[in-house]
């Protein structure tokens, strides 16, 4: 008897302790306006397009990725660390500052691929650690077209047809 009793408080005692646990870890957690002012005062003109909180169930963390559209038109994802406000990763803050290639520049390389085009929407994205222009053409067959470009070396990657 007293050891089914001792087992059911420990039980008990537990469930508790995972509650707090979990409790105290939210209480943690910056909110997802904290962390958009945080983006916006790194890209100074940028707007907002979407906020969502991802939770990674393998090792409890959790993070903001937070889509931006900069003043040159230019969509970025930015992923802020929820519990302590970091970016993630470290030291990937502001991408464009590694960039060489304007988006303009970009845009013209990809336009060159096909003439009469026209650029639906461009993207900066990290992709194999490189830093990508994706550019989303709809070509003068009215087909959709893709060019991925590096955007510190300037060199066509990936040029996809649909």
């Amino acid at each position: 008897m007293k050891r089914e009793l001792f087992l059911y408080f420990a039980v008990i005692f537990l469930f508790l302790q995972s509650g707090f646990a979990q409790q105290q870890r939210q209480s943690q957690l910056i909110t997802a306006a904290q962390a958009e002012t945080d983006v916006l005062a790194l890209y100074e003109g940028a707007k907002i397009v979407k906020t969502k909180l991802e939770h990674n169930r393998r090792n409890g963390s959790s993070h903001f990725e937070i889509k931006i559209l900069t003043a040159d038109e230019v969509y970025i994802e930015v992923k802020i660390n929820a519990a302590n406000g970091n970016f993630s990763p470290p030291g990937r803050q502001r991408q464009t500052d590694l960039v060489r290639l304007t988006p303009a520049q970009a845009r013209s390389k990809a336009l060159a691929l096909f003439p009469n085009g026209a650029i639906v929407k461009t993207e900066l994205e990290y992709e194999r650690n490189s830093l990508m222009y994706e550019i989303k053409i709809t070509t003068a067959e009215r087909r959709s077209a893709e060019v991925k470009i590096d955007a510190v070396t300037g060199d066509i990657v990936k040029i996809k047809r649909n």
